[in-house]
C-alpha cells in the first residue's frame, strides 16, 4: 500500500463521513493527476470485506487497464478489467471482495432492450 498525501487523506475521510449518513450519495472530484484512483483504492481496501463487491466504470480501455494494475499493485485489491465473457442477457461479471472494471459503453449496450 502507498501513503496518501494530506489532501488525499482529507478527501477520503470527508467522503467516508458523508457516506456514513443514511441514503448518502457522494461525488468527489480532483484534477487530472490528483490521485483519484489512489483515494478510491484506500476506500475500497476497507470497504471490500465480507463478500462485498464493487463496480468501477470508465470510458477507455487504457483507463480500465491502468486502474486494474494500480488497485492490484498499490492496494492488493482483486481487480478484474474487461468484459470479454459478458454477453447480452447474462449477469454482469462479479469479483467477490474485489472490483470489476467495466467500460460505460459496454454496460450501456448490455442494458438496452
Amino acid at each position: 500500500m502507498i501513503a496518501l498525501r494530506p489532501y488525499q487523506q482529507d478527501l477520503l475521510e470527508r467522503s467516508q463521513e458523508a457516506l456514513a449518513l443514511d441514503g448518502a450519495r457522494v461525488m468527489t472530484q480532483l484534477p487530472t493527476g490528483g490521485g483519484k484512483t489512489e483515494i478510491a483504492g484506500a476506500f475500497l481496501k476497507e470497504f471490500l470485506v465480507g463478500g462485498r463487491k464493487a463496480v468501477w466504470l470508465t470510458h477507455r480501455e487504457e483507463l480500465a487497464n491502468q486502474t486494474e494494475e494500480r488497485l492490484s499493485l498499490n492496494w492488493t485489491i482483486p481487480a478484474m478489467a474487461g468484459t470479454d465473457g459478458w454477453s447480452t442477457g447474462r449477469p454482469a461479471p462479479r469479483n467477490v471482495n474485489g472490483v470489476v472494471i467495466l467500460k460505460a459503453q459496454t454496460v450501456s449496450r448490455r442494458n438496452n432492450g
